[in-house]
């Protein structure tokens, strides 16, 4: 009998003599040795008819409570498979569990900056500049998961040069909430930017002496000046909401907490304000010499002086404003300071970073390994950044106060730094902006270099220095000015590294439409 004919037949059979026909041609098989290559030959061949798409089945309540569970790499996969597992991926509920999970990484410990609290807002921001509104959860996490190639990899943006605080150094650079950028100069006065159009939105006019440090929470800005005072400002309007008087010399170092400013001065104080009064709190005497920096987590105050000590403050519960604890070690000026309720970290002109028990005052590590005064340092999440004028920047392990990596690029001092979870960038007197892998130390490449781009009228013996920098993982900005006397004026450098991203989008959209199971549609 042919083959045709047998299928033809077996077709007409009832059900029962089908099952009972399959069962015997199968027993006849695994009778022979030969019949064993053939069932598994069956098998695969049944293998395919088997399988059940059993979550295209369930409601989509289920679901989704299933694919929940998945990475957003494999649930951008899963929308692959067909039209309705592609229709599920898409709820903007999962991605938006996944923002938050990436804004937790990116917030640093450091609680003064803000700017990663409203991260997928700024994205969402930047994308709805090319992309009809609104804007998903998907979207701005794929755009967020991209960047770090347009940092690294891809051809720089083109910044934008934009002439600020003419001939006056920026002293303090600080990012907001509301994707805006700060600057404070010696010229008494503060701006308030615009990131992405790179333009100024507001001027701060009210301090008569240089603005030497500045801090934000929330809608308010707080600025402290060679004049002694401080001044609270509405970051909306641009008003001066308060005006706070008691230090009797230059009000060195600020910190903005929770509508709470903790303040240091050169007359050796440090001083608890209340934001929204404007009312002074306490007055903390114990220093012997001027209060260089501040560091504030909304309960202890931690201060550090030229008389080579720290101090801790308890700012709740202190009506007499007495010293929590006194840290002795140092044995000269210190200049910075870190804090993260565990340790506090100092940086002096002995050329030693310390780390402190936070709660016990004992001195659990001394980190020898600069050559000079550190200046600059970030913590975050047990991981020190430090940068020094000996040129090095240097990654530690606080808890084991060892130094896991040295960076070394620049030809000078290093005069500001950033760090979170994917790069660090640092600036330096050199003219250079360099950006590091932050798990490796690996120099990934220059984004500024003013020794390549100077102007006909720059003096080649008087290269540009940057002075500040500021991230956001959408921007970056610089300060960059030249020495006095030097013919050209201060400049901001705006970078919008979202630049590559929507290019790319556009240029996919307009050549080709995406298909059901792309992930980037």
């Amino acid at each position: 009998m042919e083959t045709r004919e047998w299928l033809e037949s077996f077709a007409s059979w009832p059900q029962p003599r089908q099952e009972q026909a399959l069962a015997e041609l199968v027993g006849s098989l695994n009778a022979s040795m030969s019949g064993r290559s053939q069932i598994v030959h069956l098998q695969s061949v049944i293998r395919p008819y088997l399988r059940r798409d059993f979550i295209s089945f369930l409601p989509e309540e289920l679901a989704g409570y299933i694919l929940s569970y998945l990475s957003p790499e494999d649930l951008a996969r899963a929308g692959r498979v067909c039209r309705r597992w592609y229709q599920l991926t898409r709820n903007d509920m999962y991605w938006q569990k996944f923002c938050k999970q990436a804004i937790n990484n990116e917030m640093e410990t450091d609680i003064h900056n803000a700017a990663s609290s409203n991260l997928f807002n700024g994205i969402k921001h930047e994308l709805s500049k090319t992309q009809p509104s609104p804007i998903s959860f998907r979207k701005a996490y794929f755009a967020w998961a991209h960047l770090p190639h347009y940092w690294r990899v891809c051809p720089l943006p083109k910044p934008e040069k934009v002439v600020a605080h003419p001939r006056h150094v920026i002293t303090c650079m600080v990012m907001t909430e509301n994707h805006t950028l700060v600057t404070g100069s010696n010229d008494s006065t503060l701006k308030l930017w615009n990131l992405g159009e790179s333009r100024p939105l507001l001027d701060f006019v009210g301090h008569q002496g240089g603005v030497w440090a500045c801090g934000v929470y929330k809608d308010k800005m707080v600025s402290a000046s060679t004049d002694h005072n401080l001044k609270v400002w509405s970051l909306r309007t641009g008003e001066c909401m308060h005006t706070l008087e008691g230090h009797t010399s230059t009000a060195r170092c600020v910190r903005f907490v929770d509508n709470r400013i903790i303040s240091g001065s050169r007359d050796g104080t440090v001083r608890h304000w209340d934001a929204e009064t404007g009312n002074c709190l306490n007055i903390f005497r114990g220093h012997q010499g001027a209060v260089r920096c501040v560091e504030f987590n909304g309960r202890y105050a931690v201060s550090g002086s030229y008389d080579h000590h720290i101090k801790i403050w308890d700012t709740k519960d202190n009506p007499e404003s007495e010293c929590h604890k006194t840290l002795h070690g140092h044995r000269n000026r210190v200049y910075s300071l870190q804090f993260d309720g565990k340790y506090v970290i100092s940086g002096a002109l002995d050329m030693a970073i310390k780390v402190w028990d936070a709660e016990t005052g004992i001195c659990l590590h001394t980190l020898l390994e600069h050559n000079s005064l550190t200046g600059l340092m970030v913590l975050r999440k047990g991981i020190l950044v430090s940068a020094n004028a000996d040129t090095t920047l240097k990654i530690w392990d606080v808890e084991k106060g060892t130094c896991l990596r040295t960076l070394q690029g620049h030809k000078s001092a290093v005069t500001c730094l950033t760090f979170d979870s994917r790069n660090i960038v640092s600036c330096s007197n050199d003219g250079t902006v360099k950006l590091w892998n932050a798990e490796t130390g690996e120099l990934t490449r220059d984004i500024v270099n003013l020794e390549k781009e100077q102007r006909d009228d720059d003096d080649p013996a008087r290269p540009p220095a940057v002075w500040r920098v500021a991230c956001t993982p959408c921007h970056m900005v610089c300060a960059v000015g030249c020495p006095d006397g030097a013919p050209h004026r201060t400049q901001l450098y705006f970078f919008n590294f979202m630049d590559g991203y929507r290019e790319k989008a556009e240029g996919s959209s307009s050549n080709s439409s995406h298909s059901a199971g792309s992930p980037m549609n």
